[in-house]
């Protein structure tokens, strides 16, 4: 607890690089969409796992929790490619405001 504000201000204050900024700003698209589906699809998982298989997916942990990190980051992907986007840009475009021509300059 006592660490976490300090990397929170260094996570601030950091610029990536040209090699580290492409992660970086996937990281931070794909954050925002890890956060509403992990809760969902660990559900999702464990109720599968145990009524198909009878399992708890804890039983296999940590190989369970790395394989369920990986498809967290293509949900993620995928959310913000496919649904994300293409909402955010219709919904700019109609409901931007319509631009009126600049007046012609007066001679």
């Amino acid at each position: 607890m006592a660490l976490y504000p300090a990397l929170i201000l260094v996570a601030a204050r950091y610029e990536p690089g040209a090699r580290l900024l492409p992660i970086c700003s996937w990281l931070g698209v794909a954050s925002y969409a890890a956060y509403v589906l992990h809760v969902p699809l660990h559900s999702l998982g464990g109720v599968v796992a145990q009524l198909s298989a009878g399992v708890w997916l804890e039983r296999y942990a940590p190989v369970s929790g790395l394989a369920f990190i990986i498809v967290i980051g293509l949900c993620a992907w995928a959310a913000d490619k496919y649904w994300d986007r293409p909402i955010r840009a219709f919904l700019n475009q109609k409901l931007a405001p319509a631009r009126k021509p600049a007046p012609a300059p007066a001679s």
